[in-house]
């Protein structure tokens, strides 16, 4: 049996390489999406309801990428990534809907840290694909392994691009945002004379205004975190996500709070290079005579 992985929101933007690696020490065949690009897009838009933010409208031309190229194709329930705290409601239903839709076998991974921890997730999925107990418990610890190597490198970055002199960036946005090359118009690619901090670079804040949401949690804990280290915060969010509005309120008012230059930068299927080069290189500007003036 070969699976298919789309290229797309916490799947693989977050949990990527727990999957992958999880499935390559099972010794399960799988393939992955195409990156997102033009026709991907076009798909989507013309399965996908309107009222939804591009990056869940995405799921379904990843998906239809990847018919007749598998047998079945992975899509996971995010129901909650954080205790006392749950997803957002599209993310609950999207093995649903994508089944719906492209009319493809779909094989579910639940994750639901708030009743029961990662671990039981993988390890209840594993099962589901017939594999030995032992294995599948050997597999995630091995998978676990590597996804925590990797966000410990991400925070020795950080502390390196702490001592450096350059500007100091946090990019606060969800991780499918700020790494899908096509929809983020490679904002981190356009960023690069600067140093950039991304939310998986934070250490957990202990006192946070009360969140409900699991994804909006973690840029509000990064935006917190960050706002005395940096020398400005961009705030990368999608058009007609719910959830992120809300939470931008408070990272807005504590920028104010800590007088620390702020801009949202609002992407969707439309968005052009100029209109995200343009606004960039402004707040870039308007940093960095910020920071003479401040010398002189």
């Amino acid at each position: 049996m070969r699976i298919g992985l789309p290229k797309i929101l916490l799947q693989y933007y977050k949990y990527g390489i727990l999957c992958e690696t999880f499935l390559k020490e099972l010794k399960i065949d799988y393939i992955y999406s195409d990156c997102t690009n033009k026709k991907i897009v076009e798909d989507s838009l013309k399965v996908a309801q309107d009222e939804i933010c591009i990056p869940v409208k995405l799921i379904y031309g990843h998906s239809l990428n990847l018919k007749g190229k598998c047998d079945k194709i992975l899509v996971s329930r995010m129901i909650s990534l954080k205790p006392n705290t749950i997803t957002c409601p599209r993310l609950r239903i999207l093995p649903e809907l994508v089944s719906i839709q492209t009319e493809m076998e779909v094989l579910k991974l639940n994750i639901n840290i708030q009743k029961y921890p990662l671990f039981f997730s993988f390890f209840t999925f594993g099962l589901k694909l017939r594999k030995n107990p032992i294995s599948v418990v050997l597999a995630y610890y091995k998978a676990f392994k590597k996804y925590n190597k990797e966000i410990q490198e991400l925070k020795e970055k950080r502390e390196r691009f702490l001592k450096e002199e350059k500007i100091k960036i946090a990019l606060i946005g969800h991780s499918y945002l700020i790494y899908d090359k096509f929809i983020s118009l490679d904002i981190l690619g356009r960023l690069k004379d600067v140093n950039v901090f991304v939310s998986e670079m934070a250490d957990e804040v202990k006192e946070l205004p009360a969140t409900y949401w699991s994804e909006e949690r973690e840029l509000l804990n990064a935006a917190y975190y960050f706002i005395d280290k940096v020398d400005g915060i961009l705030l990368l969010t999608s058009f007609l996500c719910g959830t992120g509005s809300l939470i931008n309120e408070f990272i807005f008012s504590r920028a104010k709070e800590c007088k620390v230059p702020i801009m949202q930068l609002i992407v969707d299927e439309n968005t052009t290079e100029t209109m995200v080069d343009t606004r960039i290189q402004a707040f870039l500007n308007m940093i960095w005579r910020k920071k003479i003036c401040r010398v002189q």
